[in-house]
């Protein structure tokens, strides 16, 4: 068990968020192999131990009993390799504008004034910056949505796209070590 600091409980889902980060290298090797690219799995295979709670998986793919789904693969608009790092690339930048969003500021000095603990980060660039908080959330919900929109045009996907890998990769994480 792992230690939540935030819930001050101990926590197995945490462990295997934390396993699911250690272990991302091979977490994207299986998905492109999924996807018919089986070279970073191979590479992986050639120069690192195959992580314990993966090893069923990649067991699996030994024995026959996981193969590549070639029809979907035909129908792939990004890599086969890319599909999760791009999909982790934009969910890290829509995680950090949604802390931006969402975040306490706790209390602590602010250059001259204690910041009250129910203060948001949110509320407190509203004030530095004259505006209403609720203006600053749109702010950056538009910046959310641009960022969505040029994440989709960058690499030649739609949004719909975008919006799917990002679910693939939730439910990855979500379903640790069975990915």
């Amino acid at each position: 068990m792992v230690w939540n600091f935030a819930t001050h409980r101990e926590s197995a889902n945490m462990r295997w968020e934390i396993e699911f980060k250690d272990n991302w290298a091979w977490v994207v090797a299986l998905d492109a192999y999924d996807f018919c690219d089986p070279q970073p799995l191979a590479a992986l295979i050639e120069k690192k131990v195959i992580p314990d709670e993966l090893r069923n998986q990649v067991s699996k793919i030994i024995t026959g009993e996981r193969k590549p789904n070639k029809r979907a693969a035909a129908k792939l608009s990004v890599p086969a390799s890319e599909r999760l790092v791009l999909a982790a690339h934009v969910s890290i930048c829509l995680g950090l504008i949604d802390a931006l969003k969402n975040a306490s500021a706790a209390s602590h000095w602010d250059g001259g004034d204690w910041v009250d603990e129910d203060d948001t980060i949110l509320s407190m660039q509203a004030s530095r910056y004259g505006k209403e908080p609720i203006e600053l959330k749109r702010e950056l919900e538009k910046e959310q949505s641009e960022l969505m929109r040029q994440s989709a045009q960058d690499h030649g996907i739609s949004i719909e796209t975008l919006e799917n890998l990002l679910r693939e990769l939730r439910k990855k994480q979500q379903n640790y070590p069975d990915v």
